[in-house]
């Protein structure tokens, strides 16, 4: 190998150092994300935000990713769904429950299509 190309190999396996300017009030929730407890420190909120990013903008091939603002109550009922055991966490609480409400409005339609054709053919016969 030569030594630029192991000087570039080994850069990639260190870690990135980047300054980044916040305004005030952006830096002031963060510092609230790290005092709350939910993070260490702020180095540790900004890999989560920065890996929430690319998870969004590069999801797995066969994924499509969607963001959904829900009504605080709703995101209520669907936490108790976890705690409960019925989901692993929020995001796949959400999958089920789209799941079930999709399943649900393809069998009110494959039900009333088939009501309609039956009542066609019951017209036909008249």
């Amino acid at each position: 190998m030569t030594d630029k190309k192991e000087e570039k190999d080994r850069k990639r396996r260190e870690p990135l150092r980047i300054t980044v300017r916040l305004s005030p009030p952006l830096a002031e929730k963060l510092q609230d994300l790290v005092e709350s407890g939910i993070y260490k420190n702020l180095s540790e909120v900004v890999r989560k935000a920065l890996s929430d990013l690319i998870k969004k903008h590069y999801p797995p091939p066969h994924r499509s990713t969607v963001t959904v603002d829900l009504p605080l109550s709703l995101k209520k009922e669907l936490e108790k769904l976890v705690e409960e055991g019925e989901a692993i966490d929020l995001d796949d609480a959400i999958r089920n429950a789209l799941r079930e409400y999709i399943e649900f409005r393809v069998r009110r339609y494959v039900k009333a299509s088939v009501e309609e054709e039956a009542k066609k053919i019951a017209e036909d016969e008249v």
